[in-house]
């Protein structure tokens, strides 16, 4: 079957602007109407008409203008999980308008991607294990209240970098294929049929939370003892750190790092140095994200697996690892199964809120 991609091209002719929070909490009071054609202060705002896309993490939340598909700018600002709900959305405002502002216009259309459990349909964030400010959020009301009635479209962001990927990326030329994120957790976003498949609940996509050795192994964040994040998950590499220093192997790690400090950074270090725990915690890695895969492809039948996040820093060794381990599990029987490095790194989370909105319309 042809490929089917919307018209849209994306260009990025800017470089980052960065806009940092400095911690004024009374900035956050500031309102505005930018979607009726005016500010707080009544005067008439001129200009072009921006969309919007948003990426919310749990560190930092880019923003980007958009204008006939083409990136105009992008701006960055740290994110703080300290706020509630209501400042957490005015800053965003804030920061969106500003950025709009200063390229002669306004916002129009508004897509957001974030690490949650988002009703897709009605924009409403259900749970955010990261961000807890936003939970039981509803987005398009409180984004409307500052922009007045445009369009808001909200997903959750493996979803948006899956659409991202598979419009203009790594996924290009398929019609099925799945995103996965290996990163501080194990995520994933479904595309089959050319469609981001959700679901019933719009919870579809979250492998990472499928259990790997019930009742055995660690647990991750949301309590899951033995699940491929507990594994896989860059959040839970210090608790296999300390079980392996506890069985009496040794580690460079802990000459750079308290064990329950180590990062996906240090661990990159230690295996570029030739430590052999860093080696065989690649290992581990590999082995149980290519029984993932491996039980994904069995469940869903797809060829192409296109792969983003901070541990890809690792490259074709992880890959080789994921590979080999995928193999072993499928023998003969999986021959067309590829697996490639995302393409658009930080950019696919914008990309793909913004094309949020193309599939409202």
């Amino acid at each position: 079957m042809a490929s089917k991609r919307n018209h849209l091209r994306y260009s990025f002719s800017l470089p980052f602007s960065l806009y940092w929070y400095t911690g004024d909490r009374q900035a956050t009071s500031k309102t505005f109407t930018a979607a009726a054609g005016k500010n707080k202060g009544g005067d008439l705002i001129s200009g072009k008409r921006f969309e919007a896309g948003v990426d919310i993490g749990a560190t930092k939340t880019a923003l980007a203008l958009f204008d006939a598909g083409t990136m105009l700018a992008q701006a960055r600002y740290r994110t703080d999980v300290t706020l509630n709900a209501q400042e957490t959305i005015a800053m965003l405002a804030q920061q969106l308008a500003q950025l709009a502002a200063q390229h002669g216009g306004h916002l129009s259309a508004i897509g957001i991607g974030a690490p949650s459990d988002i009703d897709y349909a009605h924009c409403y964030i259900r749970n955010t294990t990261n961000i807890p400010g936003l939970a039981a959020c509803d987005l398009r009301q409180a984004l409307q209240a500052y922009f007045g009635p445009i369009p808001i479209a909200a997903d959750n962001d493996a979803n948006t970098a899956a659409l991202a990927e598979y419009r203009y990326g790594a996924g290009r030329g398929t019609e099925d294929m799945i995103y996965s994120t290996i990163s501080t957790g194990i995520g994933g976003g479904l595309i089959l049929n050319g469609k981001v498949y959700r679901g019933s609940h719009d919870y579809a996509g979250e492998i990472g939370h499928m259990i790997a050795t019930p009742g055995i192994g660690v647990r991750c964040g949301r309590g899951h003892q033995g699940c491929f994040e507990s594994y896989c998950g860059g959040a839970n590499l210090y608790k296999h750190v300390q079980l392996r220093l506890a069985a009496g192997e040794q580690t460079m790690m802990t000459q750079w790092s308290a064990a329950e400090n180590i990062d996906g950074k240090t661990w990159l270090r230690a295996w570029q140095a030739g430590d052999a725990m860093a080696q065989a915690l690649l290992e581990q890695t590999g082995n149980y994200l290519g029984l993932l895969y491996y039980n994904l492809y069995q469940v869903l039948n797809l060829d192409r697996f296109v792969l983003g996040g901070g541990l890809t820093a690792f490259g074709e060794p992880l890959f080789n690892q994921i590979r080999a381990a995928f193999r072993r599990f499928a023998g003969t029987e999986a021959p067309a199964v590829s697996f490639f490095p995302a393409v658009l790194g930080e950019k696919a989370g914008l990309i793909g809120a913004h094309l949020l909105l193309a599939e409202k319309k």
